[in-house]
């Protein structure tokens, strides 16, 4: 584009079952602009990982200060469940790149989830449409002898094909969960693990209709300190459960995307913004590369 930055909206929700009060939301979004965020310690243009990242961090820097909001509005119960739940998977994967930096975020990420547990609320990562086959490779590595278990033989594990959502649509009834997992990488056995927050998970068919065909298998991460308690797991599996009534996803969800997604017309108009601001110091308009111009142009002409 015309100018370099990036644009973090978080979009979060607070709905209290039970209550006649209306969900609360809210939309924060932040700009970064500074040359100190734009570049990385070696001096690289920080790429889309390292934004993600910054996102992730953002969402779960959210969550701990909504649960620890929650807790206070309850007065300080602990027997009030506060599930604080995020899109998309609980651990926080970090790219190769900016090695220190991503140590210093990794960190700050687990102590979000800290402070979640703190406060006596639940991070959970919800995964709509999970593609992993963690389990299925588990299956054909159970199935191997010793001597045989290589990382090349499980790369070419004969059950390719398969995801772990298609093993277990045809075994989980509605609102049946699977065994508990733990995620392997090297991340969750070394900092999560050393942190208390090693990262689980298991599938769930959040369907209303039973039947392999109907059935709609989700993912749901949760940290072992919860896992470690079935009673705790069944109470979360519930609430996210009546969450996804109607559409097969959490209603939490679906409206904190509503308010964080940015759309093309509000992208444009800030964009205008920011050119006219340029203008107004430097005496010139920015110009996007002509790349960038030739598709906005192109695609201006499809419907």
């Amino acid at each position: 584009g015309a100018m370099l930055y990036y644009l973090l909206n978080i979009g979060s929700i607070v709905l209290r079952r039970g209550s006649s009060q209306a969900p609360a939301t809210e939309t924060v979004p932040t700009l970064y602009f500074d040359e100190t965020v734009l570049y990385d310690d070696q001096h690289y243009l920080v790429g889309s990982e390292y934004v993600n990242s910054q996102r992730e961090l953002a969402e779960v820097t959210t969550l701990a200060a909504l649960a620890m909001a929650e807790r206070r509005y309850v007065g300080g119960d602990q027997d009030h469940l506060v599930v604080a739940m995020k899109d998309g998977q609980l651990m926080l994967w970090v790219g190769e790149r900016e090695q220190k930096e991503n140590a210093k975020l990794l960190q700050r990420y687990i102590d979000q989830l800290d402070d979640i547990r703190k406060s006596g609320g639940v991070p959970v990562g919800f995964v709509g449409r999970p593609r992993s086959a963690n389990v299925v490779r588990l299956l054909w590595v159970a199935g191997l002898k010793s001597e045989a278990i290589t990382q090349e033989n499980v790369r070419q594990s004969g059950f390719r094909a398969l995801t772990d959502k298609m093993l277990f649509a045809p075994l989980l009834a509605p609102n049946q969960r699977s065994a508990i997992f733990s995620n392997t990488a090297k991340v969750n056995r070394q900092q999560f693990a050393e942190r208390g927050q090693r990262v689980c998970f298991f599938y769930t068919n959040v369907a209303r209709q039973a039947g392999a065909d109907a059935a709609r298998i989700v993912r749901v991460d949760i940290p072992e300190w919860a896992a470690l308690q079935p009673a705790l797991v069944d109470q979360v599996q519930m609430a996210i459960y009546e969450d996804c009534a109607g559409t097969g996803f959490p209603y939490v969800l679906i409206r904190a995307d509503e308010l964080a997604v940015v759309s093309q017309q509000e992208k444009r108009d800030f964009e205008h913004v920011l050119a006219v601001a340029m203008a107004q110091t430097t005496g010139s308009l920015p110009e996007a590369s002509p790349k960038a111009a030739q598709k906005e142009l192109s695609r201006g002409y499809k419907r």
